[in-house]
């Protein structure tokens, strides 16, 4: 090869909804078939990765934080604002950090000012980073199948 390659570790931000009370009713209205069908989206949310020079770059990280956040009046909020002025690393420190706390202030200012009804939230943070929300610290829990079962059992509450 006598070209330049350009080394990229980018940090994500991607979100997913799903009309609760739709799927429902797609299933025939059996909750725990809607469940079933949800686990498995959420799993690849969680675990599936671009794949674009994954042997170059080793890109086949996991994600840093999860946020699944069911609404009893379906009113899904983007958090994609949090990013709208880029983010830089200080201190030598990287860009994930700055981006939690980035996404964490960016749920608290969204929340307090639209909020219609209070949501369940479950939330992992597999690296135990310090989220400035409280609500957020609140809705840990300790592991993927911990947040899988939240959610899931999240949607049936909602």
């Amino acid at each position: 090869m006598m070209d330049d390659t350009y080394f990229n570790s980018a940090t994500y931000y991607s979100h997913i909804r799903i009309h609760w009370e739709q799927l429902v009713a797609n299933c025939g209205g059996k909750i725990d078939l809607a469940r079933r069908g949800v686990k498995a989206p959420m799993l690849a949310f969680a675990l599936v990765v671009p794949s674009g020079k994954k042997n170059s770059f080793v890109n086949q990280h996991r994600p840093d934080l999860l946020i699944a956040v069911a609404r009893p009046n379906n009113d899904g909020q983007s958090l994609a604002n949090a990013f709208e002025q880029p983010l830089r690393a200080s201190n030598g420190k990287g860009y994930v950090e700055p981006s939690i706390l980035a996404l964490s202030n960016c749920w608290d200012q969204t929340e307090i000012c639209y909020r219609l009804d209070t949501p369940h939230i479950a939330v992992l943070n597999p690296r135990g980073y310090k989220l400035p929300s409280d609500e957020l610290t609140r809705a840990q829990v300790q592991n993927l199948p911990a947040w899988l079962e939240a959610t899931t059992v999240l949607l049936g509450e909602a």
